[in-house]
């Protein structure tokens, strides 16, 4: 039988080892509330998925000895598969003088999808095979009273319209500060001609070059798309509003931006190329993509 001393002595201890745990779970809370409180590094910066730099070398060696011609704006492909017409399409700008460059997409998956926003930009830097690529902050600062234009990092992890084109940017205007708009799928085609229209009047369009990424005919029979192109091409020229809708490409509005930015700056009008998927591929003629390359230059 155990002894009131004993029992005293049980009683003791067994409170003794309570309280212990007690404040033993309460220190552990309380440096775990504290490690919560410390906020998570955010990724501050974007990049391209292809960081291979031997692939942008192998393709810009094809057009080392191009002439350089000074360009107001330009068409390209943002397909990898045709990262050759990419270079290319860089490669003939002369890079000298170019302070911005300006890169308008579309919307491949329609992640602006808040009514009251008709595109998105971005000020966090891009980093790629040839050094980090900052915004011009300047002129997003000057967009910034337009309410429809929102700004979130998001949208350009996946967006392949911009990430693709950022180092052929980079390798070729290596001081040049970066603008990228993506513009909503939506049909409204004054309104993007308009904001095109403003963001020339608010940069200086001599030392800025506007990039519309934009492909042409989609899963075409060559025939088709070959036929589509040449319509479009025939309407490009023209800088006209009414003309959008016989153009065929997969940003219009892009192209309605273009249009607008271009209005009141005289241009000439230089075709680049025009090929399509299975020319580069060999692969799938009857479900092509294809690719203009566009210049304008001065008149």
């Amino acid at each position: 039988m155990i002894s009131s001393k004993t029992k005293n002595i049980i009683f003791v201890a067994f409170v003794l080892l309570v309280l212990f745990i007690l404040i033993f779970s309460l220190k552990e809370k309380n440096i775990s509330s504290k490690v919560q409180l410390i906020p998570t590094q955010k990724q501050d910066f974007l990049e391209s998925y292809f960081n291979n730099v031997s692939e942008y070398e192998e393709s810009f060696s094809k057009y080392s000895n191009l002439p350089k011609a000074k360009v107001f704006a330009t068409t390209t492909s943002h397909h990898f598969l045709a990262k050759d017409l990419i270079a290319q399409t860089f490669s003939g700008i002369d890079p000298k003088g170019v302070k911005t460059v300006i890169i308008v997409g579309p919307d491949h998956y329609n992640q602006i999808s808040d009514l009251k926003y008709m595109a998105q930009t971005t000020d966090v830097q891009w980093r790629t095979p040839f050094g980090n690529m900052i915004a011009d902050k300047q002129i997003l600062d000057s967009l910034s009273p337009n309410k429809e234009i929102n700004s979130d990092i998001n949208l350009f992890r996946i967006e392949h319209s911009i990430y693709v084109l950022v180092p052929f940017i980079k390798k070729v205007f290596p001081d040049a500060k970066l603008v990228p708009l993506v513009l909503k799928q939506i049909n409204d085609f004054q309104y993007f001609s308009n904001l095109g229209e403003q963001i020339s009047k608010t940069v200086d369009v001599n030392s800025t070059l506007l990039v519309i990424s934009s492909d042409f005919s989609h899963d075409s029979t060559i025939k088709t798309a070959i036929q589509n192109d040449q319509k479009s091409i025939s309407l490009l020229p023209n800088i006209n509003l009414r003309d959008i809708n016989s153009i065929t490409n997969d940003c219009k509005q892009c192209t309605a931006f273009l249009f607008g930015y271009l209005k009141n700056i005289n241009t000439k009008f230089t075709l680049l190329f025009n090929k399509n998927s299975f020319d580069i591929s060999g692969v799938n003629p009857d479900g092509v993509t294809s690719y203009v390359g566009i210049y304008y230059t001065p008149e």
